[in-house]
Order: C-alpha cells, then structure tokens, then sequence
C-alpha cells in the first residue's frame, strides 16, 4: 500500500503510472468493504474488489526489489531498509488503532455506569487486550485469531512487515541463490494455499502471510526475470495503449469470473500481466495514471487503506443511533454479512450507492489530512531518531576508549590518514 521513490536504470525515480495505479486499488477496496456492509447494490461490480490486495503484494514486490534489491547488500543496507519500511508504515497504523481505543473505552464506561446496551462487552472479541498486542507488534494476521481485529486492513501491513523481512535476508546470502531461495518461496506459499481448506483468495487474519508472500515475492521475481527483458522492446505508441487496455480487462474480468471460488488463488500470477505493462508507461493509460488526480490518489493510497475501515465503522455506528432516534429502519439483519449480520440498508439501491459515492468522497478527505498530519510527520520524525541512532553508533564505532578518555581513532593512525577521516 505505499508509495515508494525508487531509483531505476532507465533514469526515472518512481514508476509514477503504478502509483496512480495504486491510488485506484485503494479507492477499489474501500468501494468493496463499503458493499459488504450495505445490500451489495453493486455486487455484481465489487464482489471481486478484495483481489485489489493481490495486486497491492504484486506490485509492493516489484517496486521494492526494483529500488532495494542491490542496496541491501551494502553494509548497513538491511537495517536502514527496515528502518525506512517501519517508518512508512507504523505511524499511520498506530494512530489508526487509536479511534477504536477511545471507542472502546467510552463503552466500557458506559458498562460502568450501566448503561452498555452492546451485546459484545467492551475489549473483548475482535477489540480485545490480546488482539490489541498483537495489532501493537503487526503479527495478527498468524492465525492465532478467528477475526479481523481492530483496524481490519492493518491485516495485510502486518503481513507486509515480516515480509519485508523475509525478503531482505533472502538477499544476504550467496548471489547464487537469492532466486531460487525466492522461487521457492512462492512455490512453497502457493502449495500450502492449495492444500489448505480455503474456498478462494480472500483470506486475511488466518492464512494472510502466505498470500502475502506469493503474492510480494511474484513481484519480486517479475522485476529480476520479466521486466529486464520486456522493457528491451521499448512498447510505445498505439500497441502500449492496446496492451495497457487488454491487461486490464483481463485482470478484471478474471476478478470478476473467479472472486467465489479457489481459481482465485491464480490472481498474483495474472496481476503480474498489467503490473509489467503498466511499469513500462508506454501508452495513453499509463499517461492518464501520470496526470495530477491519480498522482494525488497515489500519494494518498495508504492513507485511503488505513483510514476507510473505521470511518466505515462510524458512519454504520451513526446509521444505527439515528435509526433508532428517529424511528426510521436503516440496518436490518442479514446472516454472514455486514457487521455481526447487520447491514445498511437505506431503501433503496440508489440511496445505498449515492451513500457509497459520499462515504468514498469523506475517506478522501479524510486521507488528506491524515497524510499531511500524520503520514509524512510521522515518517520524516522515525527516520530523524533512525538517522541519529545510526550516526551516533557510527560515532560510539570511530573511538576507542581509554579509561574515562575517549580517543578517536583517527588520532592513532598516521597523520596522513588521520587529516583526511571525517566523523559524522
């Protein structure tokens, strides 16, 4: 889910088309949560929308392996690429985690009082103690609960993290083996899938690493074997736009075919078809994904994804207050669906899909100000206490210490060596 300023060997910084591209997948996401806890009045559009998050894998891994891959070797280059990647993602998902905390709390005052009319008392279930400690240290999604918990999206940011993790020491070892080792990786993560009892991709706070891992390390092996020699062909032109327009179809049509069932489980390999097309940014819709919106959307795409869950929360939370209020019927039973088997259910498909189209327009604004004032800080003040951590062990490093008298060590050397050491 995050934007990442990659260095590339054709000169350029970003692949900014796959930003934008990203910008739409988390509008996307919204779009199908938003559906699941109202009549589906779009089903036949959004029941495929959780696939988004495949592709958000696919495309994390390529992106990274394109930016990342030959710098972690360097000395130091795993722990400041760890310190980068906590640094985009912690803020954001700490202070997400924060609405539900004062939620929680104000219902367990309540209780207090006697006056709680949940049926769920307060932290407990999906808002529980343990569950809130596992959200703290991003490993809730190992199975070890039966629900999303907390802010439900965190899920896949989690799995990103000790993603991340797998991959930077795959590439510590010998040269000779980083491919296969990530080759097996997703051979390894797809049989498991496939031998586990699951009914098609969309699974999250049980299986989710694994469909993380296939999905990052697929990236990662179309950015080392594919997109090398595709981007030889330099496609431009009318054929780049052909082919831009036909991946997309197939991706969405594949979404749509087989979200339901287990040929779901397919969808990082078919993802891997518009994400190497839309890298290369040859045609007219990869043109349109560079211009100002989906720039805008891309910069925002985390944000959308961290924030939408629990606005989502608080406008079905109000829909049920003032229905009671006012005695108007705006939620109604439906097993399996919804929150608990309560879905929105304002009358009408119009309403429900002109709701859909105000509570997409209050996550946007919401992600803005969540980016100004909690992403970008949020990142900029992780990587000042990494920066300085490292510069003063850098420091501790360059002196020997003699008794309570530090000595540097360049005083030690010769002076012809020593003029020239420079201590940050």
């Amino acid at each position: 889910m995050d934007g990442i300023g990659v260095h590339t060997t054709a000169g350029k910084d970003r692949f900014v088309a796959l930003d934008g591209m990203r910008g739409c997948l988390a509008l996307t996401v919204a779009a199908y949560h938003f559906d699941e806890i109202g009549v589906r009045s779009v089903d036949d559009l959004m029941h495929g929308g959780y696939l988004a998050v495949d592709f958000f894998f696919v495309l994390s891994g390529f992106v990274i392996a394109h930016g990342y891959g030959t710098r972690l070797t360097r000395s130091g280059g795993v722990a400041d690429f760890l310190a980068r990647r906590v640094a985009r993602l912690y803020p954001v998902h700490l202070v997400m985690i924060l609405p539900y905390l004062a939620i929680e709390t104000m219902r367990l005052v309540a209780t207090m009082a006697g006056s709680g009319m949940e049926p769920r008392p307060p932290f407990t279930g999906w808002a529980g103690l343990p569950a809130l400690f596992a959200n703290l240290a991003l490993v809730q999604s190992f199975g070890q609960f039966d629900v999303l918990t907390w802010n439900g999206p965190s899920w896949s940011i989690g799995c990103e993290l000790w993603t991340y993790v797998i991959f930077a020491l795959s590439t510590c070892g010998p040269a000779r083996w980083r491919l296969p080792g990530q080759v097996a990786i997703v051979g390894v993560g797809f049989a498991a899938l496939l031998a586990l009892p699951v009914t098609d991709m969309n699974v999250s706070f049980d299986y989710g690493i694994l469909r993380c891992l296939v999905g990052f390390f697929l990236g990662v092996l179309a950015r080392e074997l594919i997109f090398p020699a595709v981007s030889r062909l330099r496609l431009v032109g009318t054929v780049a736009g052909g082919l831009e327009v036909a991946a997309l179809i197939a991706a969405l049509g594949f979404a749509l075919a087989t979200s339901a069932d287990r040929r779901s489980l397919a969808a990082p390999l078919v993802f891997l078809l518009p994400l190497v097309v839309f890298a290369l940014e040859g045609g007219f819709v990869s043109r349109m994904l560079r211009g100002p919106l989906f720039a805008w959307l891309g910069r925002l795409s985390y944000s959308i994804y961290m924030v939408h869950a629990v606005l989502l929360y608080l406008a079905f939370t109000a829909a049920k207050k003032l229905g009671g209020h006012f005695g108007m019927e705006l939620t109604r039973r439906m097993d399996g669906a919804g929150f608990g088997g309560v879905v929105l259910d304002l009358g009408s498909p119009w309403a429900t899909a002109f709701a859909g189209l105000a509570f997409l327009a209050m996550v946007l604004a919401a992600a803005e100000l969540l980016h100004r004032r909690i992403e970008v800080p949020g990142r900029r003040l992780v990587m000042r206490l990494w920066d300085r951590l490292r510069r003063d062990r850098e420091i501790g490093l360059g002196r020997e210490t003699t008794g309570l008298v530090e000595i540097p060590v360049a005083a030690t050397l010769p002076s012809n060596i020593g003029d020239h050491r420079r201590h940050p």
